[in-house]
């Protein structure tokens, strides 16, 4: 019984345990990076949090210095980019693979924080690799 009451709590590296604000922070970026491949929203993280919306976005933004969206975004991007640069998946599959519903919205989230299209992404990482062969 006693296992039921005991809460491990990350340390910090002087020992001493993480404020509860913290580890709602890390609790929530632990459960983005093991989801941001499902079609997650800011809700259903709150929702697995048992915390309101508003509180777990300012608890993340003030440890993250970005919102929940911009982080998924941002981790979802970079795995394409992976998948991109490593596959021959279309494109509609790496936006599915990634989380994205629809390729276009894909394609537009990819553009705003990669600044070029999963397509020209591609054929550039493409043409890099080669010239890296020929060295």
């Amino acid at each position: 019984m006693l296992e039921l009451l005991y809460l491990e709590q990350e340390l910090h590296p002087d020992n001493r345990a993480i404020s509860p604000e913290r580890q709602v922070f890390l609790n929530a970026k632990s459960y983005i990076n093991d989801n941001f491949t499902n079609d997650i929203t800011v809700k259903d993280i709150c929702e697995h949090l048992h915390y309101s919306r508003s509180y777990v976005s300012h608890v993340f933004v003030r440890y993250q210095a970005a919102t929940m969206v911009d982080y998924i975004n941002a981790l979802r991007i970079s795995k394409a980019q992976e998948l991109l640069s490593n596959t021959d998946y279309s494109i509609s599959e790496i936006a599915i693979q990634v989380g994205f519903n629809e390729p276009n919205y894909f394609t537009n989230t990819f553009k705003k924080y990669a600044k070029t299209t999963p397509t020209k992404y591609r054929r550039q990482r493409r043409a890099d690799l080669r010239m890296g062969d020929r060295l």
